[in-house]
């Protein structure tokens, strides 16, 4: 699977999942093509809690990607049970 940080540029340079790659929400309808190699694998799209990622299957999906999910609870979750974060 791969990961897709949706949140502005602050955001991730706080703390992202590591090796996730980053698209701001704003900027994914012009930048999905970015992400065409990727539309045979899982892509997990996340956010800070989960809200904002509710689009991202539409916009991907008009793109023709097939396995776009939503983590649950975004980055808030994925720290809470103590995954890693990265900062490069």
């Amino acid at each position: 699977a791969v990961f897709l940080d949706i949140r502005d540029d602050g955001e991730y340079k706080g703390g992202h999942i590591p090796e996730a790659i980053h698209i701001p929400l704003k900027q994914l309808p012009e930048r999905a093509t970015e992400l065409d190699k990727f539309k045979n694998v899982p892509l997990i799209a996340y956010c800070r809690s989960g809200t904002r990622t509710g689009g991202v299957g539409g916009i991907l999906k008009k793109h023709g990607f097939e396995n776009v999910y939503n983590l649950s609870g975004g980055i808030a979750a994925w720290q809470k049970a103590s995954l890693p974060v990265s900062t490069k």
